[in-house]
């Protein structure tokens, strides 16, 4: 067996490979088998090192389990495997992912006490978690106390406040900071600009964030996939069909592949507007280019069949493939 001979070869060597494939299963989301090989090293005399345990930690964040991470995280200490500032990062975005606040700063100090320090993505978590639960004068302090210990902020920092000022109603500071940003000669993103056109048409904005898209190519950038979906989401809301669709000829001039996000999304729309009709010719035309609808989509589809009577050809098609 080859596990027999890595462990013949070397206690080291044995810990790694059983920690690429831990890695590996919760990957797939086998995290039970996951387990299993850990409790299996110990079986065998053999103690997971601290990259073995962030991998377990990080399968069980991953599943909303927080509670089992929590304790493989603590039975690290107990076993003198000390947690780095990785093992942490893990554990504070899952709790940032649950809104689970009060655990974050507890984690964030304690990594202070034991003489860690925290790194841009300590930050970015943070930043992301107290952007969910409200906490936008706390989030701000703390993007400020990020470049006063030295630290750069990257594309995620940014992408988490503007975001995160975008979500909790704050659009006129999140312009303010995307203008502080080019002022200063900051690296950008296309991604900065279409955060701010969500922001736009959820606010009902729509032609200031159609105005935003159309200077993205005096700004540098070209509009990608995503910032093609998010204005015709909004035009989609507004019954601006004929405008959705002039933006999907758009992505095929710009040689951009639509995405199953744009399908859906317009196909929501029709339904969403009980235009059941032009919903079946946009379901034939997606045929015919070759889409595949995935489960979220067969849903819409059997609902908009019931309302097209059952009648459309390429609809039953679809649906029995």
């Amino acid at each position: 067996m080859l596990l027999d001979e890595l462990e013949r070869k070397g206690e080291g060597l044995y810990v790694t490979y059983y920690s690429i494939l831990m890695d590996e299963l919760c990957g797939v989301g086998k995290l039970r088998a996951a387990g299993a090989m850990f409790n299996d090293l110990h079986a065998r005399g053999l103690e997971p090192n601290v990259v073995t345990y962030r991998i377990l930690i990080k399968g069980c964040c991953r599943n909303g389990l927080l509670e089992e991470a929590r304790k493989i995280f603590d039975s690290m200490v107990s076993k003198n495997v000390a947690p780095d500032v990785h093992s942490y990062n893990i554990l504070i975005d899952g709790y940032c992912t649950l809104k689970k606040i009060g655990d974050v700063i507890h984690l964030f100090m304690e990594m202070h006490r034991k003489g860690l320090r925290p790194n841009v993505v300590t930050y970015n978590s943070l930043l992301r978690g107290l952007f969910r639960v409200g906490r936008c004068s706390t989030a701000l302090d703390l993007f400020d106390e990020l470049k006063v210990v030295g630290l750069k902020p990257d594309f995620y920092t940014y992408c988490n406040l503007l975001h995160g000022l975008c979500q909790n109603q704050h659009i006129n500071l999140a312009f303010i900071l995307l203008d502080e940003l080019e002022r200063k000669g900051e690296d950008l993103n296309v991604t900065y600009y279409t955060i701010l056109m969500d922001a736009l048409c959820r606010a009902e904005k729509l032609r200031a964030a159609e105005a935003m898209f159309n200077e993205l190519h005096s700004r540098g950038f070209e509009p990608d996939v995503v910032a093609y979906n998010v204005l015709i989401n909004g035009c989609c809301r507004n019954g601006l069909f004929e405008e959705a669709r002039n933006l999907l000829l758009g992505m095929e001039k710009a040689s951009l592949m639509p995405s199953a996000i744009t399908y859906t999304t317009m196909l929501r729309g029709y339904m969403v507007r009980q235009k059941y009709d032009e919903a079946a010719k946009f379901v034939e035309e997606m045929d015919a280019k070759g889409f595949f609808p995935d489960s979220s989509v067969l849903g819409m589809l059997l609902d908009l069949q019931e309302k097209v009577d059952g009648s459309n050809i390429t609809l039953s098609k679809i649906i029995r493939r």
